[in-house]
């Protein structure tokens, strides 16, 4: 009897360190940013992109992905590499993150319409939810008065159509200078375009933030 009991106790304390190392895995987030420069992190010593600040913030808690690739669009043709994100983005959830977050769009704006824009997105993250991946957008971050205003009024429309959707990050909000509405001087990294080391990681700290 004493042997029946302790067989079924070494059983049972099979089954729950199993059950815990499974909830552990749960528990363990897979992100991949997806985007152009500004995710990659242009103009930034290596190491220190946003989805590398990320990383640092989450810690053990999250294993963070870059797929971010200079020049890359999310639909207009003839950007960078000739890749669009569009055309990439089922193998980016083939690899069955739990969150995708995107961004783009600055390599898009004055060669495409708003509204192929923000329909390409609301399908990219139908996309997602049909295999139960989480996709975030993302507003397009600002630039400095150097780049076009119809360029910049587009970035505004598209920014204007994402915080209309239930799950997106603010980035925008995080750069922008509240008076000038541009990229703020101390996340400039002096191209007027991308963020600086501490732009990136104040980027990192409002998806962290959007995440919790």
């Amino acid at each position: 009897m004493r042997a029946l009991i302790a067989s079924l106790l070494a059983v049972v304390a099979i089954v729950a360190t199993a059950g815990n190392a499974t909830a552990g895995e749960r528990n363990h987030l897979s992100i991949t940013t997806v985007g152009d420069s500004i995710t990659a992190g242009g103009s930034a010593h290596p190491g220190h992109s946003y989805p590398d600040h990320l990383q640092r913030r989450l810690g053990g808690a999250a294993t963070v992905s870059n797929a971010g690739v200079g020049g890359r669009c999310i639909v207009a043709r003839g950007c960078g590499d000739g890749v669009r994100m569009v055309d990439t983005f089922a193998d980016v959830l083939a690899d069955e993150p739990d969150v995708v977050v995107l961004n783009g769009g600055r390599n898009d704006f004055c060669h495409v319409e708003t509204r192929v824009l923000t329909n390409t997105l609301a399908r990219l993250r139908w996309q997602g939810a049909k295999l139960g991946v989480r996709v975030v957008l993302s507003t397009a971050t600002p630039a400095n008065a150097r780049w076009p205003w119809p360029c910049e009024e587009q970035r505004i429309e598209v920014n204007e159509w994402i915080r209309t959707q239930p799950d997106y990050v603010d980035l925008e909000a995080a750069l922008i200078g509240k008076h000038t509405g541009e990229l703020r001087r101390r996340f400039d990294s002096g191209d007027g375009l991308h963020p600086n080391s501490r732009g990136y990681a104040r980027m990192a700290a409002a998806v962290y933030r959007h995440l919790h």
